[in-house]
């Protein structure tokens, strides 16, 4: 009998201690989190999928793992935007396509004070403001700002990696004047 009630509190003690450990763990890992993390989300290079939630988090968003991104091209930009006697320098090169101003996703989302997503696999793109939601698709002209139908004046589209938007086209769904002075390479932003 006492052989018996040793055992079970040798497996009482054990599963404690267990639980212990783990709990530990459990708090170290989330420390360090906060620590080295610094809620800066990355993304994983294969599937490129963009989820970014605050304005905040685009600050220090990275694309990640090696994958390298060509900003290159002789017709792209760096543009500087105004909002709010505030100034957002673009982390991207903007470019022209059909007349249309194409702006970063993540550029966009920041300078507009939004939330979002790009995924990759679905060519999805949504942009979320003040309770409105655009959604749009990679390659194609149509999209929805709050279920009501609309036509791009240029397709949203990813290279080497990253998604872009016509600007003018998003901003005039949300209801948000901008004015793009190309000469000297800014957006002026106002609600």
């Amino acid at each position: 009998m006492t052989e018996v009630t040793d055992l079970r509190t040798s497996n009482l003690m054990n599963l404690k201690k267990l639980f212990y450990l783990m709990t530990a763990f459990i708090c170290i890992s989330l420390l360090g989190y906060y620590i080295f993390a610094d809620n800066t989300p990355i993304m994983a290079a294969e599937n490129m999928e963009n989820q970014i939630n605050s304005p905040k988090e685009t600050l220090k968003l990275q694309e990640a793992s090696g994958a390298t991104f060509d900003d290159s091209f002789d017709n792209r930009v760096l543009y500087i935007a105004y909002w709010n006697n505030r100034k957002i320098e673009f982390l991207t090169k903007s470019y022209e396509k059909n007349g249309t101003l194409m702006v970063h996703f993540i550029d966009m989302v920041n300078t507009l004070e939004m939330s979002g997503s790009a995924i990759a696999s679905t060519k999805k793109i949504t942009l979320q403001k003040s309770g409105n939601t655009i959604e749009m698709k990679e390659s194609e002209l149509l999209y929805t700002y709050n279920g009501k139908q609309g036509t791009l004046s240029a397709a949203p589209e990813r290279i080497s990696g990253r998604t872009f938007l016509p600007i003018k086209d998003i901003t005039n769904a949300f209801g948000i004047s901008i004015t793009i002075d190309k000469s000297a390479k800014t957006i002026i932003v106002s609600d």
